[in-house]
């Protein structure tokens, strides 16, 4: 039996249109002309365009036509059936994006040349929502070209009735098994304690009727976000949904960030970061020691309230031309603590800056110097 016949088995096409519902991504269904068939929710929201406006604009009026990569991404794709690009397309309101690309041929009970196509705004990293057609054929393309983890589940002995590419690929690569439809969670894993576990979540979604939970993979290499829910037909649940979406790089940016902090408010220095209007965001422990600033006195608060006035403006002029040009300064200056103060700071200014290497704000650093 082949997965077509499969599929047709396990009556996918409720299946396939959750599928959408739960996207995350944005899909056009497109000829090899440039005509424009179709576009999810998440298309047209992408676009800023309604449906009847994406179809009218066809493909030179979504896409840049002299976008540089955009002749070789059509060859690709017209030579392998599949091609990936990143390329410049444009919204409703002429405002453009980078979006990055995928397509791939359909050829199946589909006339011939039209592709689907996937679009994200990798400009924005944003992965933003989706949905297309109800078509079996294009709907199969669509959850096969996602990187999220799509299968679902018979509702009683949760054996497998339908995967993704992606699923099938990650088990035959970190666990060396083929999987199959009717397999089942005793089957998916060796040890008990995997195998209860999945139990237990499609059991508390057959309760509960929706379910989210991250769970660490059997091979310990991914974090996933799993969004479960039962599939309803005719008011009987015939069937579990499961998308798991890869958060392994979240979940470590925010260990990271939990880090960071932790190394920033209990730094002996004294800690600043301003946006690039040099306006405080944010100040550390050590900060409040030595100026008898608190945060609540400083955020907000240009970072002059700690001036002296022993330096004049042309200290002021030289010092920001090199922040300028080398987006570092380091030296001496005196500085007035809450209480009139003065006190010698010995301080070092960094700009941090984008990816286009504009500058976003500045952190600085110091320490108190008995003066000689």
């Amino acid at each position: 039996m082949d997965r077509v016949e499969k599929m047709h088995l396990a009556k996918p096409e409720q299946f396939f249109r959750m599928v959408f519902e739960q996207s995350v991504e944005a899909y056009v269904l497109i000829g090899s002309d440039g005509r424009v068939f179709a576009a999810n929710d998440a298309a047209c929201t992408l676009f800023r365009r309604t449906e009847k406006d994406m179809c009218a604009a066809r493909r030179e009026g979504l896409v840049d036509m002299t976008s540089p990569k955009l002749g070789a991404y059509l060859q690709g794709r017209a030579r392998t059936g599949r091609a990936r690009a990143e390329l410049t397309c444009i919204r409703g309101d002429g405002t453009r994006f980078t979006g990055e690309t995928s397509s791939a041929v359909l050829s199946v009970d589909v006339a011939d040349g039209l592709s689907v196509v996937m679009v994200r705004d990798v400009s924005e990293h944003r992965a933003t929502a989706l949905a297309l057609t109800e078509s079996q054929v294009l709907l199969d393309a669509i959850v096969n070209s996602t990187s999220d983890f799509v299968w679902f589940v018979e509702p009683k002995d949760f054996g497998l009735r339908w995967f993704n590419r992606t699923l099938e690929a990650y088990f035959a690569d970190k666990r060396g098994l083929h999987i199959e439809v009717g397999m089942r969670p005793d089957d998916l894993f060796p040890d008990a304690d995997h195998v209860q576990l999945w139990r237990w979540l499609y059991q508390r979604t057959l309760r509960e009727g929706t379910v989210t939970f991250e769970y660490e993979t059997y091979a310990k290499s991914n974090m996933l976000q799993l969004d479960l829910s039962v599939l309803i037909r005719e008011g009987v649940v015939f069937g579990i949904s499961v998308f798991g979406r890869d958060i392994t790089r979240q979940k470590q940016d925010e260990r990271d960030l939990r880090i960071i902090s932790a190394a920033f408010d209990g730094s002996r220095e004294a800690l600043i970061i301003t946006d690039v209007n040099a306006v405080m965001l944010r100040v550390n422990a050590t900060f409040t020691t030595i100026t008898g600033y608190s945060a609540t006195d400083a955020i907000g608060q240009g970072v002059g309230i700690l001036r002296s006035g022993r330096q004049d403006a042309a200290f002021y002029d030289a010092m920001w031309k090199e922040l300028r040009e080398n987006k570092l300064w380091r030296g001496e200056l005196w500085n007035r603590r809450k209480d009139g103060e003065l006190y010698l700071a010995v301080m070092d200014i960094g700009a941090t800056v984008d990816a286009a290497g504009r500058v976003t704000g500045y952190v600085a650093a110091f320490s108190e110097r008995a003066p000689v």
